[in-house]
């Protein structure tokens, strides 16, 4: 089963899609403000490519839709905080605590997460934010060769 991330665990996640014609797919260059505005939203995690850790913990190749409790969302809020939810399949319904949020930042494609802290716990690499499409990747391990990358869809 797969590992569930910091964004939702990405994870989440991840409003204004429209405007943002400037931003397609490939490592192009991103304007922060029209990123800081475009991301704002309920992002629910889509798919999953490069590399996850199994249940053993070891790295392997991944190429999967998200299915069930493998499924993340993550709410950008517009005032720089996030709040995480992940889907329980026992009760059919997406369940967040209060510390499944936090602070982010956007700095050109970077989307960073803080803990509670104050500390980045997580940094993505946004490739991808077209319509309602979001897709960000993270090293599994501090300068790993082993990309995740994430598909979200917007869902508000």
């Amino acid at each position: 089963m797969i590992k569930k991330m910091s964004l939702f665990g990405l994870i989440g996640l991840f409003a204004g899609m429209l405007a943002l014609s400037s931003c397609s797919s490939g490592h192009d260059s991103f304007n922060t403000d029209d990123l800081k505005t475009n991301i704002v939203g309920l992002w629910e995690t889509h798919h999953i490519s490069g590399y996850d850790y199994d249940d053993e913990d070891d790295i392997v190749p991944i190429d999967s839709d998200m299915i069930g409790s493998d499924r993340d969302r993550i709410l950008f809020k517009g005032d720089g905080t996030y709040k995480k939810y992940f889907y329980l399949t026992s009760s059919d319904s997406w369940f967040s605590n209060d510390f499944d949020g936090g602070k982010y930042e956007v700095s050109e494609n970077k989307i960073y997460i803080y803990d509670s802290r104050g500390n980045i716990e997580d940094t993505y690499t946004v490739t991808t934010l077209k319509n309602s499409t979001l897709v960000v990747e993270f090293p599994l391990e501090e300068g790993s060769k082993y990309i995740n990358r994430l598909t979200l869809r917007k869902i508000e």
